[in-house]
């Protein structure tokens, strides 16, 4: 069996180019890893940059979307049916949403097993951005695919098993054309995603003691598997192409 792991680019930081929609220049961007697989492992096989339509075929998918594209709030909801429950997230989280409603995806996230069944995560998106890269990726030929903010394959602070003063995975760093972007898995199911324009670490109290990784194969392969293997329906039910 074998895994592919893509991690989608960021959504362009200017406004014209979300509203205009055009978004052909990033087809090249995104990045891949193919893994062999086991009931225990992964092992990496080899990786890449490019587009959707020439990665190699495999049996599983796991796309990540990076938690910058994504905000993940936590919301009560009315004790109604699936179908009558994404009807009415819109009008729920409209004074949360800072885009135009009407250019808003919004899902809710499976319920936490012990957690009270009004409340819920939610997921906004881009109405724009979501749809064109759910365009791409029905190019892709397998069996299973999901698509998950890319904060879920990272460790909660608690659970890092990083040693004081090494890099540790529950913080994650990119840089992107300058700009600093720090990902973090908050809870199990809320992860927060932020830019700093400064080469120097700029990090909330609370982050302090942490030193972040940069997004790498190195890790990412194993988290993505440890995370594609979990059963429990807070994670496993987790897949953003249902909306």
């Amino acid at each position: 069996m074998n895994l592919l792991i893509i991690h989608c680019p960021v959504k362009p930081f200017s406004e014209t180019t979300i509203s205009v929609g055009d978004f052909a220049s990033l087809e090249d961007s995104f990045e891949w890893c193919l893994c062999e697989t086991n009931s225990l492992h992964a092992q990496y096989q080899s990786d890449g940059i490019g587009r959707i339509d020439s990665m190699p075929y495999a049996d599983e998918v796991l796309v990540l979307m990076p938690t910058l594209d994504i905000r993940l709030i936590e919301i009560k909801v009315p004790l109604v049916k699936a179908k009558k429950l994404q009807q009415v997230l819109p009008s729920l989280v409209e004074d949360e949403v800072l885009d135009s409603i009407e250019n808003t995806v919004v899902y809710a996230l499976p319920p936490l097993p012990g957690q009270a069944s009004s409340l819920r995560t939610v997921a906004i998106i881009n109405r724009s951005w979501f749809y064109w890269l759910t365009k791409q990726l029905r190019g892709i030929l397998t069996q299973r695919i999901r698509l998950i903010p890319d904060c879920m394959i990272l460790p909660l602070q608690n659970d890092s098993s990083a040693l004081k003063g090494d890099p540790s995975t529950c913080l994650a760093l990119q840089e992107n054309n300058g700009a600093m972007i720090y990902t973090w898995h908050k809870t199990v199911q809320i992860g927060i995603s932020w830019v700093e324009y400064s080469d120097t670490e700029q990090l909330p109290s609370l982050l302090q003691n942490i030193k972040p990784s940069k997004w790498s194969w190195s890790w990412m392969v194993e988290n993505s598997f440890t995370f594609s293997r979990r059963t429990d329906i807070g994670a496993a039910g987790i897949n953003l192409l249902l909306v």
